[in-house]
């Protein structure tokens, strides 16, 4: 039979935790266990089963009837809605329509000018 206490594998096991180099022998023992641990764990976190919550489906039963809100009030002498006309009369387009000056138009022009070459001015 075999002797394991004169084994070369243990002499050489006790060399290295005894020896120069026993840091890295113990630390790389550490590293081993820290990995052995970590799997560990990672195994029972999956095996385990999910807790489920019990959903119970309740019916209304309401002892008095049920009120509607009232709605968003409307501004007073405010229409929501009209009938439109294709044409204005005279007396419509002068009291609603406002022409614009060469100013403003050409100022509007410049704005949109500006905002077009932004537009291009990146594209490549």
């Amino acid at each position: 039979m075999h002797n394991f206490t004169d084994s070369s594998f243990f002499n050489n096991l006790k060399e290295l935790y005894t020896g120069s180099r026993k840091h890295i022998a113990y630390l790389s023992s550490a590293l081993v266990l820290l990995v052995c641990i970590a799997l560990i764990i990672f195994i029972v976190q999956k095996t385990r089963k999910p807790k489920t919550i019990e959903r119970f489906e309740r019916e209304l039963v309401t002892e008095e009837e049920l009120l509607v809100p009232d709605g968003p009030q409307g501004l007073r002498g405010y229409i929501t809605s009209r009938e439109t006309k294709e044409l204005w009369s005279e007396e419509e387009i002068e009291r609603w329509l406002t022409l614009p000056s060469e100013k403003e138009l050409s100022d509007l022009k410049s704005a949109n000018d500006k905002i077009a070459s932004d537009i291009v001015g990146a594209a490549p």
